[in-house]
C-alpha cells in the first residue's frame, strides 16, 4: 500500500503520476500544505529515490519501518552493506513557494485552508537489470534543516510518501489505479511494438484448394450437383493484405466479401450450334445460412442443376465456374484508416486544449480542475458519431478504436501479445483520462500520441511489405486513390472441377430413395428418411417387428459371437430408364409363387431391355474386324463380358424375344465368343449354342410358369458353367486359365464363415470371455437368419418359400445378387482432411456412417451413398466386391433435413409410397431402435 506520513508543518507529499520504464522512472510530485504554513521566500528541501530489492526481507524491512527508511535515505545508505542484490537512485529537490507553482487553494478560513503546489516532474535513471528486480518502490521525504544526529528518534516530524511499484514480482495496483503507468508495456524493448516486430508473420506455402470436388446427384432426367467454396482460401490466394490482418479482421473481411457475379458453365465435347449463353450457363444458388453440419468456418455451399436432354453415346460434359468477388479487405482497411483519422482529430482537439490558458496551466503542467467537465462536454460534442455516442466518456471511445488499430494486424494476434495488448491499452488509458483524479497532463498525452505514431508507422511498414500504402489509400467509397496499391477491388476466380459427366451412363440407373421429381438438389426430411429405412427393413421380413430367434441366441452364445443388425443401409427400390421405372424391387420376391405368367414376363423383359441397352454401346462390327489378340480389344471384351454377366444373371431370363427388336443373337455371340481366349476352358461350340439358345431362343408358348421355369432349368447347367468361367475371368484377369471357381462354395457354411471374420472384439457381460460383435445391414441379417435357422427353430424371415434350398437354386441367383450385392451405406459429411498447417483441405472430404447423434434440430446433413460389401472374393459370389452391378446410383448425394416438429415436409420420399401397410406392417423407427436394442442385449 501507499504509505504517507504528514510532517510537523502539516505537509503531505503526493505522487500524482509515475511513468515506469525499463531505463528509468518519471515522477510527477505535488505538495499539499496548510496555507498558514506558507511563508514567502521559504525553501523546503526533498529527496526522491527509487529502490529495488531482489529479496523480500530487505524490502519488507523498509516498508515496515519508515523512520529507518528516512534515515538511510538521508545518508544515501541504500542498499545497506551486504545487500548486493539491491539498487537505489536519488534526486534532490529544492522548492520555494512561488505563485507559478500553485495549483489550487481550498476556500475557507486561513486556519482551515490548504494549498496544492507542483513540486515538479523528475527523472530517476536506472538500468534494465534494476528494472527487473523483484521489489521496486519510490520514496520521497522532506530533508531536515537540522543535523542528522539531532534527528534520531524524531524522523516522524518530516513528511514522506512510500509508493510501491512492484511487490513480489507483481506490479502494484494503487488505490488510484491511474497513478501508476507501466510505460514499459508500450515503449522500449519490452513494449508491445518491439515484441510484435519479433513475430513471424510468414504465411505457409501450403495453400489448400478454395473449391471442393463437384458432387453429382442425378435424379430422373435432371443433373443436380453441389460444391463447396472456402472464402478464406479465396482471399488468402488472391489478396496481398489478407494474411497480414489479425484473425478478427480477416473474419470481418470474409463477412464483407460478397459474390458480385458468378457464371457456371458446362462444356460439351460435341460442337453445339446454339448460342453459348443460351446453352452453357447453369443457374447456381447458395445454400442459405450455415445449416449444413460439419462445414469449416467460412465454407459455403452452392447447388445447381440442368435438364438431361439427350443420352447420346460418347456425349460428355465438363464443368467450370468464373466468380467475381467484391474484395472484403477494403471495408476493413477503410475502417482502420477511419480509426486512425479519429485519433488524429482527437490529437488536434487536445493540442487546442493545451494551448488555451483557460484550460491548462503550463507553469504547473496541470489542467484546471473546474474546466475538466467543460472539456469533456466539448469532446462529446466534437465526436458525435453513432459509434462514439455509445461511450459517454469519449476517452473510452478512443481507447476502443486504438485497440482496434492494434488488433488489426496479424503480428499482434499471437496468444502472448493478445494479453499484452490488453495490459498496454489499460496503461495507455491512464495517460489520457480527463478525470480529476487521473492527474494527466501534456506529457502524458504526448506519451499516448507518441505510441500511436509508432503504431501507425509499424502498420505502414507492415502493409508496405506487400506494396500497400496505408495513408491516403482512398479517395472515395471503397475505391483506391492516387496510390498504386496492388490490392484488387474485384477478385476474379476461375476454376475447373475436373469432373466428367456422361449422360449415357445414367440412361439406366438404380434408385434407392424414390420420391417425386424435384427441380432442386435432392433432399429428404429426417422423418421421411426414417420411413425409408423402415421400408428397407420391412421388405426383408415377414413379421411386423423383427424379433430374435431363441435358436440364434443359443448358436451365437456357444460360438462366442453376436450378430447385430444395423439400419442405415439401403437396397435398390427400382430400376429407371431415364425417368421411367422399368423394374420395381420394393418387395423382392424369390421362388415360384407368382400366379400370373404376365408378372414373370415383365421381369424377364426388363432384364432383356437392360442387356440390350448395354450392348448398344459396343461397336460389334469393329470388334469382328480386329484381331482377338489385340490388347485394347481384350480390355473392351473384358469390360463388356463383365457387364453382360452381371445383367444376364440378376433376373431370370426372358422366355420370348420380339423378332422385330434390334437386339440380335449375332451381337451376343460376338461378345461371348470374343471374350473367351483360353481353349482349355472355353466351352465347345455346341455348348455356346446351347447357352445362347437357353437365353435368347425360348420362343415356345408356355401355358404356365412352372413349364417356363422347367424349360429354363433344363438348359441351366451349361449356363452355370459358363458364368463360373466368366466369374473367374473377372476375379483373376491375369491368370484366369488356371482354375474355375468351385460352385460348391455357395453354401450357408461359407457365408457364415465370411461374416465371422468381420467381428469386432469386445468383452462379454461377465468380463471372463471375449465375444465377437458382428454388425450386418438388415438385408444381410435376414439372409443370416435364413442360413442359420429353420421354421421349426424360430422363423424364416425372408419373403421366399421352399426353405434354404431357394438360395441354391440358380433361378434365384439373380434376385439374390440384385438385393445383396448393391447395398448402400449412408454416410454423412463429418469434415475435411487437413494439411500440415492444420487448415482444411476441401479436396479431401470425410464421410462417415450416419449416426443418430448426427441429427441436430433445424440442421441439414450432406450425405452420400457408399457401396457396402462383405469384402470376400470367392466364397459368396453374389456378395463379393467384383460382382457389384455396374449401373450408376440415382441421388448418390443428397440432403437430410432435420426440420422442426410439425407437418411432414414432402421433399424426397412419399410416405404413401414407402409403407403400404398391407404389405409391410406398421414398423416405426422406435420399434426398430427397440429391436436393435434387444439384439445388442
Amino acid at each position: 500500500m501507499v504509505i504517507t506520513t504528514t510532517g510537523i508543518a502539516g505537509e503531505k507529499i503526493i505522487f500524482d503520476k509515475l511513468y515506469v520504464s525499463e531505463s528509468g522512472t518519471k515522477v510527477d510530485l505535488s505538495l499539499e500544505i496548510p496555507t498558514r504554513q506558507i511563508f514567502k521566500g521559504a525553501v523546503m528541501r526533498f529527496r526522491l529515490m527509487t529502490g529495488g530489492f531482489d529479496f523480500d526481507h530487505g524490502y519488507s524491512t523498509y516498508k515496515r519501518d519508515q523512520n529507518l527508511l528516512k534515515r538511510d535515505v538521508f545518508l544515501k545508505n541504500i542498499p545497506p552493506v551486504g545487500f548486493s542484490s539491491a539498487h537505489s537512485s536519488y534526486v534532490d529537490i529544492d522548492f520555494s513557494f512561488s505563485r507559478s507553482a500553485l495549483i489550487s487553494t481550498t476556500p475557507g478560513h486561513l486556519s482551515e485552508s490548504t494549498s496544492l503546489y507542483r513540486l515538479g516532474t523528475f527523472d530517476i535513471q536506472h538500468t534494465q537489470e534494476d528494472f527487473e528486480r523483484r521489489n521496486i518502490f519510490a520514496f520521497c521525504t522532506r530533508l531536515p534543516d537540522i543535523p542528522l544526529d539531532q534527528l534520531v528518534g524524531i524522523e516522524f516530524i518530516l513528511g514522506s510518501t512510500f509508493f510501491p511499484i512492484k511487490e513480489g514480482g507483481t506490479a502494484y495496483v494503487p488505490e488510484n489505479p491511474e497513478t501508476l503507468v507501466l510505460q514499459s508495456t508500450f515503449s522500449g524493448q519490452t513494449g508491445l511494438l518491439s515484441r510484435a516486430r519479433e513475430v513471424d508473420t510468414t504465411t505457409s506455402d501450403l495453400k489448400p484448394a478454395a473449391f471442393s470436388q463437384l458432387f453429382p446427384s442425378i435424379k430422373d432426367d435432371r443433373f443436380n450437383f453441389l460444391y463447396f467454396l472456402d472464402l478464406r482460401k479465396v482471399l488468402e490466394n488472391n489478396s496481398n493484405l489478407f494474411s497480414l490482418l489479425s484473425e478478427a479482421e480477416q473474419q470481418r473481411s470474409l463477412e464483407s466479401t460478397i459474390i458480385k457475379d458468378q457464371l457456371f458453365e458446362k462444356k460439351s465435347n460435341i460442337e453445339n450450334t446454339a448460342p453459348e449463353f443460351l446453352d452453357n450457363a447453369l443457374a447456381i444458388s447458395q445454400v442459405p445460412g450455415r445449416t449444413i453440419l460439419n462445414l469449416p468456418t467460412n465454407v459455403i455451399a452452392f447447388t445447381g442443376g440442368d435438364e438431361i436432354r439427350e443420352y447420346s453415346k460418347n456425349l460428355k460434359y465438363n464443368f467450370n465456374t468464373n466468380i467475381i468477388f467484391l474484395n472484403g479487405i477494403y471495408p476493413v482497411i477503410e475502417r482502420l484508416i477511419n480509426n486512425i483519422r479519429e485519433i488524429e482529430i482527437f490529437r488536434s482537439f487536445m493540442d487546442d486544449a493545451f494551448a488555451k490558458f483557460a484550460f491548462y496551466n503550463r507553469d504547473t503542467q496541470t489542467f484546471y480542475r473546474n474546466v475538466l467537465p467543460t472539456l469533456q462536454k466539448d469532446l462529446r460534442s466534437e465526436f458525435n458519431s453513432a459509434a462514439a455516442q455509445s461511450y459517454p466518456d469519449r476517452i473510452d471511445y478512443f481507447i476502443k478504436i486504438l485497440k482496434e488499430i492494434i488488433q488489426a494486424a496479424a503480428k499482434f494476434d499471437s496468444a502472448g501479445l493478445r494479453s499484452a495488448t490488453t495490459e498496454t491499452v489499460a496503461q495507455l488509458r491512464k495517460l489520457i483520462s480527463l478525470n480529476a483524479s487521473a492527474n494527466t497532463n501534456e506529457y502524458s498525452f504526448e506519451l499516448f500520441f507518441r505510441f500511436f505514431d509508432s503504431l501507425v508507422k509499424e502498420l505502414q511498414q507492415t502493409f508496405l511489405s506487400v506494396g500497400f500504402q496505408l495513408s491516403g489509400a482512398f479517395s472515395g467509397k471503397g475505391k483506391t486513390g492516387s496510390s498504386t496499391n496492388p490490392e484488387k477491388t474485384l477478385i476474379k476466380v476461375k476454376h475447373s472441377f475436373g469432373y466428367e459427366f456422361k449422360p449415357e451412363d445414367y440412361s439406366l440407373k438404380y434408385s434407392y430413395m424414390g420420391g417425386a421429381p424435384t427441380s432442386g438438389f435432392p433432399s429428404i426430411t429426417h422423418g421421411a428418411y426414417g420411413l425409408l429405412l423402415n421400408e428397407n427393413v420391412r421388405k426383408y421380413f415377414t413379421e411386423d417387428t423383427p424379433t430374435r430367434s431363441p435358436a440364434l441366441a443359443l448358436i451365437e452364445g456357444r460360438g462366442g459371437f453376436s450378430v447385430v443388425p444395423t439400419t442405415d443401409y439401403l437396397t435398390i427400390r427400382t430400376i429407371k430408364k431415364r425417368s421411367e421405372i422399368v423394374f420395381d424391387n420394393t418387395r423382392p420376391s424369390f421362388s415360384s409363387e407368382l400366379s400370373e405368367i404376365q408378372d414373370a414376363k415383365s421381369s424377364y423383359l426388363t432384364a432383356l431391355n437392360i442387356v440390350k441397352n448395354k450392348l448398344l454401346n459396343i461397336n460389334i462390327e469393329f470388334v469382328e474386324k480386329v484381331s482377338p489378340e489385340n490388347t485394347n480389344l481384350k480390355s473392351k471384351l473384358f469390360n463388356a463380358i463383365n457387364d453382360v454377366y452381371n445383367y444376364i444373371s440378376f433376373i431370370p431370363f426372358p422366355f420370348n424375344v420380339d423378332k422385330s427388336d434390334d437386339f440380335r443373337r449375332e451381337t451376343v455371340d460376338s461378345i461371348l465368343l470374343g471374350a473367351i481366349s483360353a481353349d482349355d476352358l472355353r466351352p465347345s461350340d455346341g455348348e455356346i449354342n446351347e447357352i445362347v439358345e437357353a437365353i435368347y431362343s425360348l420362343d415356345e408358348s408356355f401355358e404356365d410358369l412352372d413349364e417356363l421355369n422347367a424349360t429354363v432349368e433344363n438348359r441351366l447347367s451349361t449356363l452355370v458353367l459358363f458364368l463360373d468361367y466368366i466369374e473367374n475371368l473377372i476375379e483373376h484377369p491375369t491368370d484366369y486359365g488356371t482354375t474355375l471357381l468351385d460352385p460348391s462354395l455357395r453354401n450357408p457354411t461359407d457365408f457364415l464363415r465370411s461374416i465371422e471374420v468381420r467381428g469386432a472384439r469386445r468383452l462379454g457381460p461377465t468380463g471372463m470371455r471375449e465375444f465377437s460383435e458382428i454388425k450386418l445391414p438388415y438385408p444381410l441379417y435376414s439372409l443370416y437368419e435364413t442360413f442359420q435357422t429353420t421354421p421349426d427353430q424360430g422363423r424364416i424371415t425372408f419373403f421366399w418359400a421352399g426353405g434354404q434350398t431357394v438360395l441354391q437354386n440358380p433361378l434365384n441367383s439373380s434376385f439374390i445378387r440384385f438385393n445383396f450385392a448393391n447395398i448402400k451405406e449412408i454416410q454423412t459429411l463429418t469434415g475435411f482432411g487437413t494439411l500440415a498447417n492444420g487448415q482444411s483441405d476441401l479436396r479431401r472430404p470425410i464421410f462417415e456412417r450416419i449416426q443418430a447423434e448426427n441429427f441436430e434440430p433445424g440442421s441439414t446433413l450432406f450425405c452420400k451413398m457408399s457401396n457396402y460389401n462383405i469384402g470376400n472374393k470367392n466364397t459368396i459370389w453374389y456378395l463379393n466386391s467384383s460382382n457389384l452391378l455396374g449401373l450408376k446410383a440415382e441421388t448418390e448425394h443428397f440432403f437430410i433435413r432435420n426440420v422442426e416438429p410439425g407437418p411432414e415436409v414432402r421433399t424426397g420420399v412419399d410416405p404413401d409410397d414407402i409403407i403400404p401397410g398391407a404389405v409391410y406392417g406398421n414398423l416405426t423407427q422406435e420399434d426398430l431402435e427397440d429391436a436393435v436394442g434387444r439384439f445388442r442385449g
